[in-house]
Order: structure tokens, then sequence, then C-alpha cells
């Protein structure tokens, strides 16, 4: 099944890249998302020690920030082998659990959010081998009904805090995206909807304004032919874009963005809205109160 996997999924992406492109070229010369994506799967540097290493790191402390419980599931493995080795169920869930933590390792990206491939399925090995001690041994069972409830407890207080800190930056970001429609609108000369290219902080609220054209920026990541970043503004007609600043963005944008970089130089900026309008940076559960921006600039086309 896995090996009819791979042949299927590498069959389609060949017909697919035959019938859109007439080549069998994956990865266009500008596709750097894709060339960043490549070159952050451990498994293709297998013999790189340092890779290795900082690539098991990455994953411990993933666990221990985010599911220190999924530890829970090792201590399980080792003081209940007559549940994972001696029932077929339990066997089927070790070897299910095995192939998935061995993709999560070495086949996918160091991303925190693919946390959510492992994490389902390390819960429910936990629970089905709490549930088989618990029938056997009556202390086990009042124990594990103590660390469930300590548990749904932390939850419940992660729930908390990080829903109170999403609110308050929903509402800046609703405030910020209001300003910027209306100065859009009312300097807007054109005869239709404007266009506008807009980044993830600006671009679900704008999208829903029928009377905006939005477009996000993956002609960068994606781009269908190489050409100048402000060749490609023009020959779309991009009227306006927002851009998002962060103090915590992981680059200096107005020194190494060449997006950034292009729409300072050709365009006009008519707005700057400061609030906590994104959350790049941000700990839900450790709530700040650093502000960032939302800058709108008119450009010439």
């Amino acid at each position: 099944a896995l090996m009819g996997g791979i042949a299927g999924t590498l069959g389609f992406l060949i017909v697919a890249s035959l019938l859109t492109h007439g080549s069998l070229t994956l990865f266009t010369p500008g596709a750097h998302q894709f060339r960043d994506v490549l070159s952050s799967i451990p498994i293709l540097r297998p013999f790189s020690r340092s890779v290795q290493s900082a690539n098991m790191l990455i994953r411990i402390k993933q666990l221990w920030s985010e599911a220190s419980s999924a530890y829970l599931f090792a201590i399980l493995i080792w003081f209940v082998p007559f549940y994972f080795q001696r029932s077929k169920q339990g066997r089927l869930m070790a070897n299910t659990l095995g192939i998935v933590l061995l993709s999560w390792l070495f086949l996918e990206g160091a991303e925190i959010n693919y946390l959510i491939h492992l994490l389902p399925l390390v819960f429910l090995a936990v629970t089905l081998a709490l549930t088989k001690v618990a029938l056997r041994f009556r202390a086990i069972s009042y124990a594990s009904v103590v660390a469930v409830i300590v548990f749904i407890g932390m939850g419940l207080s992660d729930v908390t805090i990080g829903a109170n800190a999403a609110r308050t930056i929903d509402r800046s970001n609703a405030d910020c995206i209001h300003a910027i429609e209306k100065d859009i609108h009312s300097t807007s000369q054109i005869a239709g909807n404007p266009l506008v290219l807009a980044e993830p902080p600006a671009l679900e609220r704008l999208s829903l304004d029928s009377h905006l054209r939005v477009m996000t920026d993956h002609f960068i990541s994606f781009p269908e032919l190489e050409e100048p970043i402000d060749s490609f503004l023009a020959r779309e007609h991009v009227n306006y874009a927002v851009l998002y600043n962060s103090p915590t963005f992981p680059k200096d944008r107005a020194s190494v963005d060449s997006l950034y970089r292009t729409v300072q130089r050709v365009g006009t900026l008519i707005d700057r809205e400061i609030g906590m309008s994104g959350d790049v940076g941000r700990d839900y559960f450790h709530p700040s109160d650093w502000k960032d921006t939302l800058l709108l600039f008119k450009l010439p086309y």
C-alpha cells in the first residue's frame, strides 16, 4: 500500500505537469517555497549528524511545549507491554502510531503545526492503554481519573488564555482593516473595483469586501514566469498593497524582503495602522502587548 501510494502520487504529479506545462519540470527556478520545503525535510539529508540531531531536539521541544502529556505514551509502552504487544488491537495501534511517528520525524518539516498529524493518534493510544490498565488494576484506575482531571484543567486554562489573546488580536485586526477599507474606497480613482495585494493578516477580511478584488502574494513562491516584481504588479494592474510588519518578524523586511522593498519604492504610503493586527511571533499562552503594523500603499498602476 505504501509503495502503491508513492507510485500513484508520483504518477499524478507527472501527468498533471505534462498536461499543464508540457514538461516534467516540477519545480520552476523561481519556486523558492518548494525549495524551502524540500530543504527542511530531514530524510533528504540522512547522513548529516547536525541536521538529524537538530531535528530530534526540535521535535522533543515541540512536544514538551505544546503537548507534554504525549510523553505518557512512552511510559505506557514501557509499563504496559501486555496491551501493546499481546493483543491484536494493541499491535495494530502500535504499528500505526510507529508509522505516523516516523513520517513526522523524517518526512515532514519541523513546523510545529505538523503535530496535528501525530497527537490525535498518541492521545488515542494513551486512552486505550489507560482503559486497559484501569480495568485490571483499581488503584491505577483512580490515578488515571486524577490525571485526566488534571489534564482537562490544564487544557481549559490554555484554551481560556489563548481565546482571550485571540479575541484581542481579532478586535484590533478588525479595526485596522476597517480603516484601511475606508482609505481604499476614498482614494480609489478607477472605474471598477480596485485590485488589492494583501498579506495574510489582512487577506481574509479584505476578501469579504465585495467592492474589492483581492490577491495574495503567492506569485513570488509559485511564479508562472520569471520577471521583476514591479513588472508583475504593473502587468496585473495592482492598485493597492497591504503589507504587514512586526518587531518580531523573522527578517528585516525593509532590508531583505524583495516584495516589501519594491512596494515601498514604487508605491505611496497612505495609511499606517498600528495595533495587534497579526500573530507573527506572538505566544497565545503568554500574551504580550507589543504592537505590529499594517501598511497601505497606493500603487501607480
